[in-house]
């Protein structure tokens, strides 16, 4: 193989290595935005919770206020109730979806970095049967 041949090789495998470094990257920046969205449902659906606890034992002649904004708005109890259970199943579910959508992300960074991996091992074997220093500046 001429100097020019292995060169061009060389400078494909470090391409495919940095475009594999980047996929690896967007994968993980996903998975973490996912459980950052799923931490925060899971605080919401705790305060949620402990309004419903708050709200349940109250008589329904007694006056309750909503917030909408920086507005107060009288709301009936069992209204905000119905509001509270309803809001706790539905971060329920969106919870699950999002332990799915975790799972499978975790899965692919998995593979993906295992194929880097693998990528710099073969980069880093083909550098060393040439006698090249990676660190090496030309």
């Amino acid at each position: 193989m001429s100097k020019a041949a292995v060169e061009a090789e060389m400078l494909e495998k470090m391409k495919a290595v940095e475009e594999q470094n980047q996929k690896v990257q967007i994968l993980k920046s996903k998975f973490q935005t996912v459980a950052s969205r799923q931490i925060a449902l899971e605080r919401h659906k705790q305060r949620t919770t402990i309004t419903l606890k708050e709200i349940e034992p109250l008589s329904e002649d007694r006056p309750v206020y909503r917030t909408y904004g920086r507005v107060f708005v009288k709301t009936s109890i069992p209204k905000m109730v119905e509001e509270a259970k309803r809001t706790i199943e539905l971060t329920n579910t969106e919870s699950e979806k999002l332990s799915a959508e975790k799972i499978k992300l975790g899965e692919r960074v998995k593979a993906e970095d295992e194929q880097l991996k693998g990528q710099i091992t073969e980069y880093m074997a083909t550098m060393q049967a040439m006698h090249v220093d990676p660190n090496e500046k030309k």
